[in-house]
């Protein structure tokens, strides 16, 4: 296969990715890492860096960065969904989580200085514009548990639409919230990097070896058994192809577009906000803008994977895409006493929203790009 086809991102590499031989036979390992997508391969990069001793092997189906790793939007965050969860139950420990994530977003752009990754790294800060009223309101709804939770007016706050306009020029504008701890990078290309990086501090990683099962120190796989006494799943969405897995997540979807390199005109029209990155608050889309290194604008549909318990999956029964469609969203569910049942997942009949991150009882499902 021609894993260029794959995303706009692997196609940027300008060439297929040199394949890495796949496992040679049983092998005994200290860590043996299933996946080689981010997770993986920054678990390896960084058990390498605290111990050269470390005998480290990554299992990959495909190619290192070959999942949701080499394809989605371009973005380098400091946020995870469900914070003001883990803070209510533990707020010094909800604090380091918070520094931590914080500090993840430099601490990516400094391994690819050290490391000579060329992954057109920019942190050039994040806008998220309302484009209505109810996601105005919304924003600042989380602006307020932003402040909650510690995050300070230097990392993230408010632009009211005068503001928002002299930044980026959008078609409705009711303001929107900035977010300074977020950089652009090429994902297909920090993740080939970061694997690179890896294996010149001593890592092995096996591509085209698929994971056939995870067992007790144990993983079997297409090309012979790998015995470890520690192992760590790094797969999320795809550790559906697991067996007796299959129903412990509930990956979802994303779709990435990207234009043709846009007229110095055209982004003069955009605004001078075309170095960093922009999402609606209608949390089912984001753009890239990527002026900065190719001239394109990159835009794409959110995507999340659930992780719920299987128990509590089977209680709820199944519904489909269009049974979510057709009922509210937790928040828009509270305010109206004629609708039917707040949904747990897709598109809110009300409001028009993913559902997933609504409220704070929703919120904490989502495991969080």
């Amino acid at each position: 296969m021609s894993y260029r086809s794959i995303s706009y991102w692997f196609d940027s590499l300008g060439a297929e990715p040199e394949l890495r031989p796949p496992l040679p036979g049983d092998r005994e390992v200290d860590v043996a890492i299933v996946g080689g997508g981010f997770t993986g391969l920054w678990t390896a990069y960084y058990l390498m860096l605290a111990d050269p001793s470390c005998r480290v092997a990554v299992i990959e189906r495909e190619t290192a960065g070959f999942g949701a790793s080499g394809r989605n939007g371009g973005w380098c965050v400091a946020m995870i969904h469900g914070l003001e969860e883990f803070f209510a139950r533990d707020p010094q420990r909800g604090a380091a989580m918070r520094e931590a994530i914080k500090a993840s977003v430099d601490e990516v752009g400094a391994v690819c200085k050290a490391e000579g990754i060329e992954a057109d790294f920019h942190k050039g800060g994040g806008l998220v514009v309302a484009s209505n009223a109810p996601q105005a309101a919304r924003l600042r709804a989380g602006l307020e548990i932003d402040r909650e939770i510690g995050w300070t007016e230097e990392d993230i706050y408010w632009l009211d639409p005068e503001e928002l306009k002299a930044r980026i020029r959008v078609s409705s504008n009711f303001g929107g919230t900035f977010n300074a701890n977020t950089a652009a990078v090429n994902p297909a290309k920090l993740a080939r990097g970061v694997a690179d990086a890896a294996e010149r501090r001593g890592a092995s990683i096996y591509e085209q070896t698929t994971a056939l099962a995870v067992e007790p120190g144990r993983v079997r796989t297409s090309h012979g058994t790998v015995r470890a006494p520690r192992i760590v799943m790094a797969l999320d969405a795809h550790v559906t192809r697991l067996p007796g897995c299959r129903r412990n997540s509930l990956p979802t979807y994303e779709h990435m577009i990207a234009t043709e390199p846009l007229s110095d005109q055209v982004w003069d029209e955009i605004g001078p906000q075309s170095e960093g990155s922009l999402a609606m608050a209608a949390a089912c889309s984001s753009m890239r803008n990527a002026r900065r290194i190719t001239g394109l604008r990159l835009a794409g549909a959110m995507s999340t994977t659930v992780t719920v318990r299987p128990s509590k999956l089977a209680s709820r029964g199944s519904r489909t895409s269009s049974d979510c469609a057709s009922t509210p969203c937790a928040r828009c569910f509270r305010s109206s006493e004629s609708s039917p049942s707040p949904t747990v997942g897709g598109v809110c009949s009300v409001c028009r929203e993913i559902s997933f991150h609504r409220s704070r009882s929703t919120r904490r499902l989502a495991s969080g790009a």
